[in-house]
């Protein structure tokens, strides 16, 4: 199901510790964590995630899949400018993350990537079309997690003809296998 409505926003803060508004990754401490949840609706529902936003993504009701909010990208603006929405996990064992999106990007103007450390596990460069699945597997220690939109480096000289250049994430969690 999916839930559409008109659309409000409202800016979404970190629960991690840094200096405000730091776009640093370097700037937030790892987070020790065995489980969390997170539908972008009720922060008192689950176990709290701790989410690294410097304000690139914020709660919107657009689109949604469990109640009637979820988490939008902000687009970025410039060449090679990118929206992060990120995690710092220190994990005991082996956990398995998964977040459901809805993917409105379009190459040449932008991308899509979520990734493990630097490495690529899930990557859009089309509009999904609906909600997708994003599931990956992490190893136990020290990780970060990275949602990110992210702009083309040289702009495209042919007009958009499809996509809005934004990604919702909803019903995101993380749990030991």
């Amino acid at each position: 199901t999916i839930t559409t409505a008109a659309t409000t926003t409202q800016a979404v803060t970190t629960t991690t510790t840094a200096q405000a508004g730091s776009t640093n990754l370097d700037d937030y401490p790892f987070v020790e964590s065995t489980a969390g949840f997170d539908s972008f609706y009720d922060a008192a529902h689950g176990e709290k995630v701790p989410w690294i936003n410097s304000g690139q993504w914020e709660i919107d009701n657009t689109f949604s899949l469990l109640h009637t909010s979820s988490m939008k990208s902000i687009k970025p603006v410039g060449e090679g400018a990118s929206s992060d929405l990120s995690l710092k996990l220190k994990l005991a064992g082996w956990t398995m993350l998964k977040c459901q999106a809805y993917v409105d990007v379009s190459m040449p103007h932008e991308m899509f990537e979520m990734s493990i450390d630097g490495q690529t596990r899930h990557m859009n460069f089309a509009p999904s079309g609906g909600w997708v699945e994003i599931l990956t597997g992490i190893p136990p220690g020290e990780h970060t997690v990275q949602f990110q939109v992210k702009n083309a480096d040289v702009a495209p000289e042919i007009p958009r003809t499809i996509g809005t250049g934004q990604v919702w994430l909803d019903i995101c969690d993380f749990a030991p296998v």
